[in-house]
């Protein structure tokens, strides 16, 4: 065997490395939702308290261990050369640094200038969504949820194991392999 035909081979068994998991990876995608809602459910039935009153910090909390509690059992369920087809961690480049610290940047300054054009346009406000960070349990919350749980969460299950999944299934140069990864939570 040509060293040719061996890349292509390992390619080809790479390829086939997830077939068989469409459902698998549209369900662990879809079920971080249910698995947050439905304990806030039952305690809301048990003790008449609804989520509005648990606060914030505990429903956004609630969401991480469901989202990391997928992430174990998918982990669990794939064998490691599936995991590691999955979810292809690798070190970023020098570009991809680059462009991520433009958009950060970008972002700093668009979303301020944004919100207080909308707000003089008339457009409703997040007030609903708006939170003090001067509580401690809320600024951790917000800071395991928002900075390391949901950015690993969308890495791995959208844009990891869904897409990976989809690509494999010949969806390579079709715009819908990458919907489920763009209009991730």
């Amino acid at each position: 065997m040509t060293r040719l035909q061996g890349l292509r081979w390992q390619a080809a068994e790479e390829d086939r490395r997830l077939s068989g998991h469409l459902l698998p990876a549209i369900v662990a995608s879809a079920v971080p939702v249910p698995l947050t809602i439905a304990p806030g459910v039952g305690y809301g039935l048990v003790t008449g308290v609804s989520a509005a009153e648990i606060g914030t910090a505990a429903n956004d909390l609630a969401y991480d261990v469901a989202s990391l509690s997928v992430l174990v059992a998918l982990y669990a369920f794939l064998a490691t050369d599936q995991w590691r087809t999955a979810v292809p961690f690798e070190r970023p480049g020098h570009s991809e640094c680059l462009w991520t610290a433009a958009f950060f940047i970008t972002g700093v300054v668009v979303f301020p200038v944004a919100t207080v054009l909308a707000e003089m346009a008339g457009a409703p406000t997040l007030d609903g969504l708006a939170y003090t960070l001067a509580d401690t349990r809320t600024l951790l919350a917000v800071v395991f949820g928002g900075v390391l749980v949901a950015p690993l969460v969308e890495e791995v299950l959208f844009r990891g194991y869904l897409l990976e999944t989809l690509l494999q299934r010949g969806s390579r140069r079709c715009w819908l392999a990458a919907a489920p990864s763009s209009s991730s939570p």
